[in-house]
């Protein structure tokens, strides 16, 4: 007996798997009949019947279907005396009329057609009703829009109030809540031929080659719509992606208005004529092809177009010099040239004196150049003489009580050749000859390389009518005339913003010693850390507290929000933050030694360590250890971020649109350079 159970325990174990395959099969078999096949599942009908979920879809789809669909198929049978008020006229005792204003002898779409009609108080002249937007019989030619050129892009890094809350038309950038915080900023700059763009559109709908009741000298004025702004971006194989168009930047308070329509039909509720009265205004129109730029924080950098940028960054670096050079004068006793005494500009202390005002004293020269002047003083421009009476706009050469010859400073000359280009206040269409526009991309990701093209838009003006010549007819319904893209810009590359170089390495413990250098609040700020294998690479740096700190201070990782008040004394906001966060998120995990031979006519063995790093703790990565062994591109951005922090950390500047500032003379509030009249930062005590 008890052989025989050892050969039936001796068999189940043999053949355990497929018994208990045969009960799961068994037990599948059976949930597959009682509950698929024959399921318990049965609906109780009203009239007692059972049926299960099939038998209830075909007893829909036998019964209750046919009637439903006979009905849908039906044409619904008016009542007698009904009028439909869509699209017929409505009497004008109706109860609906007396809550619409305006005429519905063609029924409640007649009052889209003919919106502005009724708009009360309306003064500007419109098409008439048998005009070109209604009329009948007309056969418009669209005119040809002509190319953008001459187009260029310029990269701009720096710390900038940016808004904290959404732009619209009632919140411009001046008035809504801003912090100041890194930014990178590419500006496209192109050039258009507005004169011939202007015949073109009275060739087509009012010159004399027209018939008499064709010409419409008000839809032969060119209204801009639009400002296509595309990017590529450059892949990791070389090649380039599609192009892509570019929203608004978040400083542009019309991204709304300015959205691109195309199709007439998607247009709000009177159509073009509404929208080419809109943009006809002359802050739209400034604002769509002339933007302002962002008001920059760091007291080193100031927005103008791509053309001038390079001239203004080389006026200021010459300013700088020559501030430098009276300041070592002064120290070693030097009077200083003629007309630059003490009177010439200079401030009652060395905060109140203006970036101009270049006395034989240093220390009333000053350097606040944008900087509200304290006690009642003034500052005036860039180089301009502290109540000295001089050019607004800087440039006084010994402006003081001395009278000397006023001459004009290479800051001036930037500002001149900007106001050639500007759309002044009272600028019309007919005023112009040559435009020069510009669009700004402030969505831009660091460590990538980009390239940029320009097309412009014009309203059509007789979209959606039948008034286009047959030819034109695919352009019924286009609300938007493009002209054509510009040529691609040259690549844009755009710097990370944290690199990280490998020092040193310890053989002892295996650690390795790391300058990690960060952009942050407008300066490159560097800090050194000692890493062992599977430790972060940086991390949060606080900075010892001073004894004597006044202002307020951009505290934290992300700075203290604040709402730039008017007429508030620049020293109020500082550069210097408390904590940086030099976090990389990067492991150090080994260092490797390396035999090499090096470069050059006489070979030398080169031996030196490697450092194996992750960012993902998957990928491996590595990188030279020690300055002599960095690659050449490397060693080259670690130069240059060097040489950037040989320059003073200045504090903050308030807010200031700068060169494109069109508010000018302010008092008590906020200074801008004015172009349209006014001194940079001109501030009343």
């Amino acid at each position: 007996m008890r052989g025989i159970l050892v050969k039936i325990g001796l068999f189940l174990e043999a053949h355990v798997e497929k018994i208990i395959l045969a009960l799961f099969g068994a037990l599948s078999l059976w949930l597959l009949f009682t509950w698929v096949a024959f399921s318990p599942n049965k609906v109780t009908l009203s009239s007692g019947s059972v049926m299960s979920p099939g038998q209830v879809d075909q007893t829909i789809n036998r019964v209750y279907a046919p009637p439903v669909e006979e009905g849908l198929a039906r044409t619904p049978e008016k009542k007698d005396g009904y009028q439909p008020k869509l699209d017929a006229p409505i009497d004008p005792n109706d109860a609906v009329v007396q809550s619409i204003r305006g005429h519905l002898d063609q029924g409640l779409m007649g009052l889209y057609s003919d919106v502005l009609a009724h708009l009360p108080g309306l003064s500007m002249p419109l098409p008439s009703r048998g005009g070109v937007l209604s009329g009948e019989g007309k056969a418009y030619r669209l005119p040809p829009m002509g190319s953008v050129r001459d187009i260029q892009a310029e990269h701009i890094r720096a710390a900038a109030y940016v808004p904290a809350e959404p732009l619209s038309e009632d919140l411009d950038y001046e008035s809504a809540l801003s912090e100041p915080n890194d930014l990178d900023l590419v500006s496209v700059q192109a050039s258009f031929d507005v004169a011939m763009l202007r015949a073109r559109f009275y060739e087509s709908f009012a010159s004399e080659a027209l018939p008499e009741d064709w010409r419409d000298p008000v839809i032969a004025k060119p209204v801009f719509t639009a400002v296509d702004l595309q990017r590529q971006e450059r892949l990791e194989d070389g090649s380039w992606s599609s192009w892509t168009s570019l929203s608004r930047p978040r400083i542009d308070q019309y991204a709304d208005v300015f959205d691109i329509v195309e199709d007439v039909d998607l247009l709000p509720p009177g159509g073009v004529r509404a929208r080419m009265l809109k943009l006809n205004q002359e802050s739209l129109r400034m604002a769509l092809l002339q933007p302002e730029g962002y008001a920059f924080a760091s007291s080193y950098e100031e927005w103008y177009p791509p053309a001038l940028h390079p001239e203004y960054l080389q006026a200021r670096e010459k300013e700088k010099f020559q501030e430098r050079r009276e300041e070592r004068e002064s120290r070693d006793g030097a009077l200083g040239r003629p007309g630059r005494g003490n009177d010439a500009g200079g401030g009652l202390n060395e905060r109140t004196g203006g970036r101009g005002g270049r006395g034989a004293n240093a220390r009333t020269a000053g350097r606040g150049g944008m900087e509200a002047a304290r006690g009642g003083g003034r500052t005036v421009g860039r180089a301009g003489a502290q109540r000295g009476g001089a050019n607004p706009y800087g440039g006084a050469e010994g402006a003081g009580r001395g009278g000397a010859v006023q001459t004009e400073s290479d800051m001036d000359k930037v500002l001149n050749k900007l106001r050639e280009v500007l759309i002044q206040p009272g600028t019309e269409i007919e005023d112009l000859d040559e435009l020069v526009f510009w669009s700004h991309d402030d969505h831009i990701e660091p460590g990538k390389t980009y390239r940029y093209r320009l097309r412009l838009g014009v309203v059509n003006p007789v979209a959606g009518t039948n008034n286009m010549a047959q030819e034109y007819i695919e352009f019924q319904n286009q609300a938007i005339l493009w002209s054509e893209f510009s040529e691609p810009t040259e690549p844009v590359n755009i710097p990370d913003r944290e690199y990280f170089f490998v020092r040193d390495f310890q053989e002892a413990d295996g650690s390795i010693s790391v300058e990690v250098t960060k952009f942050y609040l407008g300066y490159w700020r560097s800090e050194e850390f000692k890493v062992a294998r599977g430790e972060m690479i940086g991390h949060v740096v606080e900075k010892e507290p001073e004894e004597e700190q006044t202002g307020m201070r951009m505290g934290g990782r992300g700075g203290v929000m604040m709402e730039m008040g008017r007429g508030r004394d620049t020293d109020e906001v500082t550069s210097d933050p408390i904590e940086i966060d030099y976090t990389t998120n990067t492991f150090f995990v080994d260092a490797v030694r390396v035999d090499d031979w090096g470069h050059g006519i006489r070979m030398r063995p080169k031996n030196y360590y490697t450092a194996l790093y992750s960012n993902d703790g998957i990928t491996l990565q590595r990188i030279e250890i020690g300055s002599a062994n960095w690659p050449e591109e490397l060693a080259n951005i670690y130069g240059l971020i060097k040489k950037a922090q040989r320059d003073e950390v200045e504090d903050f500047k308030g807010f200031d649109l700068g060169a494109m500032g069109r508010r000018g003379v302010t008092s008590g509030g906020r200074g801008g350079r004015g172009v349209y009249g006014g001194g940079a930062g001109l501030y009343e005590g």
